[in-house]
């Protein structure tokens, strides 16, 4: 399949993948592989290992050592990148299973003209959603 170009010249044609800093990053990895269902696709031998999971889409979440103590949990208005959203077929069930899965749900549901999300920390605190649009932004 041939990428369309940008005009650019950097030809910025998709995020690769998004970042996560963890104080145990094996503990996380697992967490998210067993909430979420998504795959290991590398795991490097460093002590502690960073780990790059994959989503049935492709998209990556890289988990790597964090250098310093959290500074606190982001919040969704903070400056910088505050919160990795999930796109899930089923709504309820996926809230469902986050809150057997040990997520922190936070808030209230939110249900905007059919979109419906709902906002959750991880076992580290980093803020994450899961979202489902009636009609998606973008096709894939």
């Amino acid at each position: 399949m041939e990428e369309k170009t940008d005009g650019k010249g950097g030809e910025f044609a998709a995020i690769e993948h998004v970042g996560v800093a963890a104080g145990d990053t094996a503990a996380l990895a697992d967490w998210y592989k067993n909430t979420f269902g998504w795959r290991e696709v590398m795991r490097t031998d460093a002590n502690p290992p960073t780990v790059f999971l994959a989503t049935p889409a492709g998209d990556m979440v890289e988990i790597l050592p964090a250098k310093t103590s959290p500074a606190g949990e982001k919040h969704n208005f903070d400056r910088g990148y505050v919160h990795l959203a999930i796109r899930v077929k089923d709504y309820e069930a996926a809230v469902e299973h986050i809150r057997k899965a040990g997520g922190r749900l936070e808030g209230d549901p939110i249900d905007a003209k059919g979109t419906k999300v709902r906002f959750f920390r991880d076992p580290e605190g980093n803020l994450l959603h899961i979202i489902r649009r009636p009609q998606p932004l973008v096709e894939r």
